[in-house]
């Protein structure tokens, strides 16, 4: 057995003590999917080629209540001689099993005619007495051990317990006694099983796989199971089957068996341990640990035991469940009800303890409360978390959910405004359509601030230029005295400034020029194009245009970003900087490439076109402004 060689080891020295004549009695302890079973059942093997009488017998939560149900087990088949076997039989009687269960003198005569017919046994050869899953050991048998145990004396008796801790509801009530005459007596050893290690994982898929290939993917499959026995064949299973059977898979692969190897593990916690395990589930990050006591419904001390049981299954690690799919049959073992409701607690608790926002509206799209008054709200502030982090397409998702929530239309033009922002850099199409409506909400003042942004560069990109003077006209009108616009709107007065100066030069009149924009501390692009557009008009130094220009030119390709690269790539055309502003032209487009990102691609194929221009080359001009024009679409 891998890595049981020192158990193995210890089972064998307490087996020749006992032969020896003494009583000896070994506990193996752990969680599930240790091999406590497995342990049992090779011990077991050697003991009876040893000549010794094996006495086997299984606990179970079912039978936990039965009256000598362990106790019938182990006496059961052929241990004893006709005689002996009646005599059992007519002890184990369940009429007067019934009538010890209220009168101490038959309950003794019970206790001791069984304890005498194992002792006499132990006088003929060593008695093994091997009980799995003894932590649900019922409560009379419990004591006929205790009995027979404080009078074995020298006799040649060996009891093997194997005792699984992770039940922790169950082992207190029936083996609380069993365990303090246990722990002080001296001829007890303790042998608490762990999981597999790396290099033990490693030497069982050798073993089982038959490959030299197999070493190579155990670090991976004790990451996936933390050396879980069930776990681990139910993923080599899987693996095996995903490769069709023919030689070692080339990869891990999770399936059916894996499942329920999940399901057998979770269906040997109690109920606290598994409420906490699907708290972890839908939580799903560590922030949220702290308030898991409430969120279960059970003290924090209670929860920390649960919270290392799991982890000792290998199902938890660092406070997070070890794959997916283990969050997902975790989930799936409760009701729908009891998702949703779990969910619902962990929205209500996340608010109160101050998460981010996508955070929320993940758990309340878990959570089905799509009817609550505050769903839009969650859906909506987690979007915009979803796209300050980059992740558009869950923003669009999210938005999309909140589209359909908002019957009211109370934030359509919110929601729509922030779709065009979530899909404009990948596909347009979806929302183009709606810049009429957008149109007519940011002359009616319904749509104002970093929100009307992307509206008015798509209708500069869709030749709608009078709509988009009409409109920032509108919103320069809408900046309170003394304020500053906002630093997005001021690049879009500046671009529209330069692709069309005579069409322009109304709204530039209506400006506040004596007003510096508002600047948040993230906008390092703006500040530094700032810095490079002014080292170019006060006719900086070449050295001092190189540092300017190392500056702007290592920011990374971003939405925030993306306004002052077009804006410094204009600049260097009118500077006459042709050469460098192509070669930095085709990197931006590369990058569009690489960030899978058309529309923004389609911005610089058109400065690509201008520069083409101003250099003589006519051909690539036109080829440049078509394949703009064809990364763009049309609004009807």
């Amino acid at each position: 057995m891998i890595e049981r060689e020192s158990e193995l080891a210890e089972l064998a020295a307490a087996f020749a003590e006992s032969a020896a004549g003494g009583v000896r009695v070994v506990v193996l302890q752990g969680v599930v999917g240790t091999g406590k079973t497995a342990l049992l059942e090779e011990f077991g093997v050697r003991v009876r080629e040893a000549g010794a009488r094996l006495l086997r017998a299984s606990g179970a939560p079912t039978e936990s209540s039965l009256s000598l149900g362990i106790v019938r087990q182990l006496l059961a088949g052929e241990a004893f001689d006709r005689e002996g076997a009646a005599m059992v039989r007519g002890l184990l009687d369940h009429r007067l099993l019934a009538d010890a269960a209220c009168d101490g003198v038959t309950r003794s005569r019970v206790l001791d005619g069984l304890a005498t017919a194992v002792l006499e046994l132990a006088e003929q050869s060593t008695v093994v007495i091997a009980i799995d899953d003894t932590q649900y050991l019922d409560a009379f048998s419990q004591d006929w051990l205790i009995y027979l145990l404080r009078r074995a004396g020298c006799a040649r008796l060996l009891v093997v317990f194997g005792w699984r801790d992770d039940d922790i509801e169950m082992s207190p009530d029936n083996s609380r006694l069993l365990c303090a005459e246990l722990y002080q007596q001296s001829y007890l050893r303790r042998l608490l099983l762990g999981p597999l290690s790396s290099s033990g994982v490693a030497r069982l898929m050798a073993g089982r796989l038959s490959e030299s290939g197999s070493t190579e993917l155990a670090a991976q499959a004790h990451r996936l199971t933390g050396g879980n026995l069930l776990l681990l064949h139910g993923l080599l299973e899987d693996s095996r089957a995903a490769a069709g059977g023919d030689g070692p898979p080339a990869q891990l692969c999770t399936g059916p068996e894996f499942e329920r190897a999940v399901q057998l593990v979770l269906a040997r916690c109690d109920p606290a341990t598994l409420r906490v395990a699907g708290a972890v589930s839908v939580v799903g990050e560590l922030s949220g640990f702290a308030y898991l006591d409430r969120l279960v419904g059970v003290p924090s001390d209670r929860v920390a035991v649960a919270l290392q049981v799991l982890t000792r299954t290998g199902l938890v690690e660092a406070g997070r469940m070890r794959h997916p799919v283990m969050a997902h049959v975790v989930l799936n073992a409760f009701s729908a009800a009891d998702r949703s409701e779990l969910s619902r607690r962990a929205v209500d608790l996340l608010r109160a303890c101050g998460a981010d926002s996508l955070t929320i509206a993940e758990h309340f799209v878990a959570s089905g409360r799509l009817d609550d008054p505050s769903a839009v709200l969650n859906l909506v502030e987690g979007a915009k978390q979803a796209l300050k982090e980059g992740h558009a397409r869950r923003a669009t998702e999210l938005l999309r959910l909140a589209y359909q929530v908002d019957t009211g239309g109370r934030r359509r033009v919110e929601i729509l405004a922030l779709l065009l922002r979530a899909g404009w850099r990948e596909d347009l199409r979806a929302s183009v359509g709606h810049l009429p409506e957008l149109t007519e909400a940011m002359l009616g003042g319904r749509l104002r601030g970093r929100d009307t942004t992307l509206p008015v560069i798509m209708l500069l990109l869709q030749g709608r230029v009078e709509d988009a003077c009409s409109v920032l006209s509108r919103l320069a009108a809408d900046v309170p005295p003394g304020s500053g616009p906002s630093w997005e709107l001021e690049m879009v007065r500046m671009w529209l400034a330069d692709v069309y100066p005579g069409i322009f030069r109304r709204v530039a009149c209506e400006s506040r020029e004596s007003v510096m924009p508002v600047v948040p501390p993230g906008a390092f692009g703006y500040r530094l194009l700032k810095h490079f557009q002014g080292s170019h008009y006060v006719g900086a130094s070449a050295e001092g245009l190189v540092r300017t220009d190392e500056a702007l030119w290592q920011q990374p390709l971003t939405e925030i970003n993306l306004l002052p690269l077009i804006l410094a790539l204009r600049t260097m055309v009118y500077a006459e900087r042709l050469e460098e502003a192509e070669q930095r032209c085709r990197e931006l487009m590369q990058a569009c490439l690489d960030l899978q990102a058309p529309t923004w691609r389609a911005l610089f194929c058109s400065i690509a076109a201008d520069i083409a221009l101003r250099r003589g080359s006519l051909g690539v001009a036109a080829s440049r402004a078509s394949a703009a024009l064809e990364l763009l679409p049309v609004a009807d």
